[in-house]
């Protein structure tokens, strides 16, 4: 019992000296795990301070890129309707001046040579503008239209010429001299023409209004595209 004293002092020792042995092990455990915890935090916290900037900049980017795509869209909306306005000017105006003058002569009278003159040149210079002077861009559909334009108005100005092209080449006996019976087929012609004048004039009309539709339809395209990138400029 003397000696069992001592073993029982160094057993209890023993457990305390484990005990705190265990709670310090407990401690370094704990802090190694809130210093990774730490660690992972900041390393976040560094990843997002970097990338923020990055997506700032994206944004902006996008933002301009909007911008700049919303100017050109403008730039083409104001090209579309200055098309139809030339378009008015340049080719409407000489087809309803000959529709008018059409529509003026009585059934009995015949469309005179010098109208007819006068028209073939107006509509020949319609024609040439539409050729070589407006620039469609890469509108397709308004390049198909335009090109039925074209054809029904060379269409015209063939007729035309054929009334005033005789009598021009009457006046000038070195290009060629008709035969009364052919000359009395040159006037024949005249008179039957104007029919036939008509209802090329009307085909040209009707392709002027296709062409004219299908500008109208690019420029609701675009007002329908601008009203988007309005939208997302303006949540920017």
């Amino acid at each position: 019992m003397i000696y069992a004293a001592p073993m029982i002092a160094l057993m209890g020792q023993a457990l305390v000296a484990y005990g705190i042995w265990t709670a310090l092990g407990g401690l370094y455990s704990l802090v190694d795990h809130w210093q990774t915890l730490i660690t992972g935090f900041m390393a976040l916290g560094a990843a997002y301070l970097t990338y923020r900037p990055v997506r700032e900049q994206l944004k902006l980017t996008q933002t301009q890129s909007n911008a700049v795509m919303r100017d050109m869209l403008l730039n083409r909306q104001k090209e579309l309707q200055q098309a139809q306005e030339a378009i008015e000017e340049k080719v409407y105006n000489a087809v309803t001046k000959l529709s008018f003058a059409l529509d003026i002569f009585s059934t009995d009278k015949k469309l005179d040579n010098d109208d007819a003159f006068e028209f073939s040149q107006s509509l020949t210079r319609a024609m040439a503008w539409l050729r070589v002077r407006y620039v469609w861009r890469n509108s397709v559909s308004v390049e198909m239209a335009r090109t039925k334009v074209d054809e029904s108005l060379e269409k015209l100005v063939s007729l035309l010429d054929e009334i005033w092209g005789p009598h021009a080449d009457q006046q000038n006996d070195d290009i060629h001299r008709y035969t009364k019976a052919e000359w009395a087929k040159v006037l024949r012609r005249s008179d039957e023409a104007k029919e036939e004048i008509q209802n090329a004039n009307f085909d040209v009309i009707n392709a002027l209004n296709a062409m004219m539709m299908e500008i109208s339809r690019e420029i609701r395209a675009i007002d329908s595209k601008l009203s988007k990138l309005d939208d997302v400029l303006l949540s920017a």
